[in-house]
């Protein structure tokens, strides 16, 4: 069990609140060094974490470190230069989401992955939620019937003023919410996308980057996706409908529950078609539904930390938890949202 000499780029958010305290708690990481241009950073960064080494730029590092592997946290612009740089200074990458800024980067990153035969996984952890859990096991169960509509949505009323609403460098919601919200469908059906279409606004946020996204897309299995994202909306929610031939489930996120209401075929009556156009005893249809009505909690299941999958790839071998295939399927999907819309 080899220890895994690693260095991260980027000194922002996702570094401080995840990637950096969760590599220096995993004991088959090292975490040998950071890169940052701003001083200030670097500076604090060792001082909070106890990291001897910062760097202001990659190529600083690179002359000085021989890392097994480069964590890019860095906004999404600077994705496809870091990331093929540490290829060519062969080191494999764990890059954050999303892979690139549209599909054209992606494809020059994977083409550059394998030219230099290097490993690549992207940070794509909401398939881990346990509301993604809950619903791959209710679908499992079949009392929905077949699954033939899924709406996934999140609202709020928020005035975004960095990076992430500026579209120079990658910002907008479609790259935000949008890649984890693709990845937890196309993951849970294990399916691609046929057809899309998409309409997007930028109404609260300060900067020229979507706020707002409304999508409906189509898998190759005929299933509807429907993905609302919306964050100049007074209320606040964050909606999950699976949509059966036999009833339907939606996610309680105060809770963390599910309720199901379905009926069981066999219960089920033959209406019969009326054939005249005259309505029978001129009444509209009354029939009764045998609705079973119940409250799903997910089984109870380990959570798993994202870096323990990342070892069991760049340390042990195995199979990548996300496939680049999977990362290129959000990312095409995301260019094909800024076409339509």
């Amino acid at each position: 069990m080899k220890q895994i000499k690693t260095c991260v780029i980027g000194l922002g958010r996702i570094a401080w609140s995840f990637h950096i305290p969760e590599l220096l708690k995993h004991k088959f990481f090292d975490l040998i060094a950071v890169v940052d241009p701003i001083a200030e950073r670097r500076d604090d960064t060792k001082h909070k974490f106890g990291i001897g080494k910062a760097y202001k730029s990659a190529e600083e590092m690179y002359s000085r470190e021989r890392p097994d592997l480069v964590v890019v946290a860095s906004p999404t612009c600077f994705h496809k230069n870091q990331i093929i740089q540490a290829f060519e200074m062969g080191c494999d990458v764990f890059s954050d989401k999303p892979i690139a800024m549209d599909l054209q980067e992606a494809d020059q990153i994977i083409a550059a992955m394998k030219k230099h035969h290097r490993k690549l996984m992207v940070y794509q952890p909401r398939r881990l939620d346990s509301d993604c859990h809950g619903a791959t096991e209710i679908i499992g169960s079949g009392k929905l019937g077949q699954i033939y509509m899924i709406q996934r949505g999140i609202s709020a009323y928020t005035r975004r003023n960095d990076w992430q609403a500026q579209k120079k460098y990658g910002g907008g919601m479609l790259n935000n919410y949008g890649v984890h919200f693709l990845d937890q469908l196309l993951y849970l059906l294990g399916d691609s996308i046929s057809e899309v279409f998409c309409k997007v606004a930028q109404k609260a946020s300060v900067g020229d980057a979507e706020d707002v996204v409304k999508a409906v897309l189509t898998t190759q299995n005929g299933i509807i996706l429907d993905l609302d994202i919306n964050q100049a909306c007074a209320y606040a929610s964050n909606r999950w409908l699976l949509i059966g031939t036999n009833g339907s489930a939606f996610f309680n996120q105060d809770t963390g529950n599910w309720s199901l209401k379905y009926f069981r075929p066999g219960n089920m009556k033959n209406p019969g078609l009326q054939h005249e156009l005259a309505a029978e005893n001129r009444m509209y249809n009354t029939e009764k539904i045998p609705w079973i009505e119940e409250t799903w909690s997910p089984k109870a299941y380990d959570p798993v930390n994202f870096w323990d999958l990342c070892y069991d790839y760049y340390g042990k071998g195995m199979a990548p938890f996300v496939e680049m295939k999977q990362v290129r399927e959000v990312i095409r999907v995301i260019d094909e949202c800024k076409k339509s819309s």
